[in-house]
This record gives C-alpha cells, structure tokens and sequence, in this order.
C-alpha cells in the first residue's frame, strides 16, 4: 500500500488549491487557470477535482497542471491561482450605470441620431459592477454611457464629441468632456 516511487515530469509542475463549498460546481476539469506572475501569467488546466471534501480544511482539493518549465516557480512556493469558469469571446459587457432598471427589466439607452432610443437588453454573468449582455444590444450600437439614468425614451441628446488631447484628456479626469445629456 505505500508507494514505491514517484513519476516526475520536468517539463511543468503542479498546483493543489483548494475550493469551498459554494464554487465547487463551477470548477471543471479541463478549465484554464492562472498564476499571476508578476507581467507574464502562467497558464494551465485542471486536471483533477476531487469531490470529495477534506475534513480539516472544510474544502474541495482540485489539481492543475501547468506545462511549462518556468524558473520563477518553485516547489512549495505559494501562488494565487485563478480559475476561468465562465469564456464568451463575443460578450458585451456593459458597466451598471450604463443601465436603466423598468418595469420589463433593464435597458439601455442607445443613441439614434441625436434622440435616446430605450432598447430592453438581457443579462447573464454579472461580475462587481461589470455585467453581461446576451440579448437587445449588438456589436456596432451606438451605447449612450453617460447620464443614462438621466435619458427619458425618445429624449434629445446633445452628444459631445471627445478631443484627442493632453488637454481633453486632463479634462475627461473632471468630467467636462464626452457623454450625453
């Protein structure tokens, strides 16, 4: 029952970490995970999620290898590794003020020509203030994305454009320039 040797490979290494209780079901085996390596992360895949839980850490040990042979990582060294759990190349995510609650749901204010037109959107992954749209806005929309919870639909809009200067830029920091009304 004891082992009698160990297969090493000297091309990558390994991480065990550990997950609670309440993530357990979105890691899967075959995920991307990262270490943050100062400018350049690590990246490898899950190669084992136990589902049984260890007793004294009150957690799931998952396993991800890592197939690269790095000399900034050594053997006991801790690392903060994060999990991808979640992948839509063609997501459009839109910051929570960029939303306006209704009574359908939330929308958006998109600008068609110089009047606010209210378009009701569908939400999915929502991650801080950074949400998910799956349905109602497409790639090229023109997104009003300040002062929408100002917008009434249909409402004028006076749009602002942006300067491409050190001074506009200094400026943007104050709010003066950019957005609708």
């Amino acid at each position: 029952g004891a082992p009698l040797f160990t297969v090493s490979n000297q091309n990558g290494f390994q991480a065990r970490f550990y997950v609670g209780p309440d993530e357990i079901e979105q890691i899967k085996t075959g995920a991307r995970v990262y270490i943050s390596e100062s400018t350049h992360p690590i990246e490898g895949r899950i190669t084992q999620v136990s589902l049984t839980m260890d007793s004294q850490r009150q957690a799931f040990p998952v396993t991800a290898f890592f197939d690269v042979e790095s000399r900034r990582i050594f053997s006991g060294m801790g690392v903060d590794i994060a999990v991808e759990i979640y992948r839509n190349e063609k997501a459009i995510v839109l910051s929570r003020k960029e939303l306006v609650e209704t009574d359908m749901g939330h929308a958006a204010f998109l600008a068609d020509g110089a009047i606010a037109r209210q378009v009701n959107v569908q939400t999915g992954q929502e991650r801080g203030l950074r949400v998910e749209i799956t349905g109602g806005l497409h790639s090229g929309d023109m997104l009003v994305s300040e002062g929408a919870q100002q917008l009434v639909a249909d409402g004028k809009l006076n749009i602002v454009p942006a300067l491409i200067t050190g001074e506009a830029l200094a400026m943007l920091g104050r709010g003066a320039v950019g957005g609708a009304q």
